[in-house]
């Protein structure tokens, strides 16, 4: 039984079912038989299930989980989580409560039953207005983009004869990014870690400017920043007569388009992920900078931007026409990464205005 208009549900367990059944047989004797006993088990039965309720009341409504950390999953594979769940109460000890995080609403029904959940975790006490980080293991999980999650709480405290439940929502920021093809991954790695280096034995020094924190220190000029501190840094400045410091990756839409199976659909999208992952490891702190086309015409450049755009790609069966992904106008002048449908190759792009 679930009631939405406060929030709260209640199902018996098996022992409950199996006490108030045998509760409620006593009470039947008591009356055919009016032996005072009986009516005494029969009221000290129903106090321990309203006594039952009331503390259960009380430890649901003090619970919540009050953060979920994480960072960037990857489909299909169980991932460590840390949830941070917080007793509201300043007067009362919390005992034996649960929070399953699931993605959907959860049926109710008259008996208790786990439901589907991505991850859950089981505290047995909460000191009054304590908070504490709990550690989670997550199902395999599909790839996605999960603004906010639906947590299921529930406990059977004290006597594990009912079971108190309450459903809410918290908001959150989870990717779960595609697989990644190892074989891709490694192969786009290699060649565009060549180039890179490539392009840096052409480059000339012609300036210094001050150190940023997410510059390489390969580019530090130690001599003049030795024995200073960190803000009094520099690095050096390279120009080349071709130098071209913007990749971009790009896969038609038409590709995806294409693919007439959802496990096609969803390897195609694994082999742009990785071709994305790849480049991003080895640029990272270069001075280049990367961005994503699905359509040769606009680019998302930032690769967490690009990370979430994958990750929430439409499902198979409601693709669109057109790419989902917007963003700049492709620039004149930039190294294009094109993904086929059985390689990658790079290629360099002048673009007239």
């Amino acid at each position: 039984m679930y009631y939405k208009s406060v929030n709260r549900g209640l199902t018996f367990t098996k022992p409950g079912m199996y006490a108030i059944m045998f509760v409620m047989a006593i009470g039947m004797l008591a009356i055919i038989s009016g032996v005072n006993g009986l009516y005494l088990f029969l009221s000290s039965g129903l106090a321990a299930l309203i006594v039952s309720g009331m503390l259960s009341e009380r430890t649901i409504k003090a619970f919540a989980v009050k953060k979920i950390a994480v960072g960037v999953f990857e489909a299909g594979k169980p991932q460590h989580v840390k949830l941070i769940v917080t007793n509201r109460s300043n007067r009362f000890f919390l005992h034996g409560v649960e929070a399953f995080v699931v993605h959907r609403q959860p049926r109710f029904r008259l008996l208790k039953r786990d439901p589907e959940a991505m991850m859950q975790v089981r505290v047995q006490r909460l000191a009054p207005g304590e908070q504490s980080t709990v550690n989670a293991i997550t199902l395999e999980l599909p790839r996605c983009y999960f603004r906010e999650f639906i947590i299921y709480y529930r406990t059977e405290y004290p006597f594990g004869l009912l079971e108190k439940f309450k459903i809410t929502q918290l908001d959150a920021n989870v990717v779960v990014a595609p697989q990644v093809n190892e074989r891709v991954f490694q192969d786009v790695h290699d060649l565009v870690q060549n180039h890179v280096r490539r392009n840096d034995d052409e480059q000339e020094f012609y300036s210094h400017r001050s150190y940023m924190p997410r510059d390489s220190l390969k580019f530090v000029d130690w001599r003049r920043s030795a024995n200073r501190p960190t803000s009094a840094w520099v690095v050096k400045r390279f120009t080349a007569e071709q130098q071209n410091n913007r990749i971009i990756v790009v896969m038609d839409w038409a590709l995806l388009q294409a693919a007439e199976t959802e496990v096609g659909y969803e390897q195609e999208i694994s082999r742009l992920y990785s071709v994305v992952k790849a480049v991003h490891q080895v640029i990272r702190g270069s001075g280049y900078r990367f961005g994503l086309s699905l359509d040769g015409v606009q680019v998302l450049w930032d690769f967490d931007a690009i990370v979430r755009e994958l990750a929430d790609l439409p499902e198979y069966h409601k693709r669109p026409v057109e790419s989902p992904v917007g963003g700049e106008l492709m620039p004149d002048n930039c190294l294009i990464l094109r993904v086929g449908q059985s390689s990658v190759q790079m290629e360099s792009q002048e673009r007239s205005a």
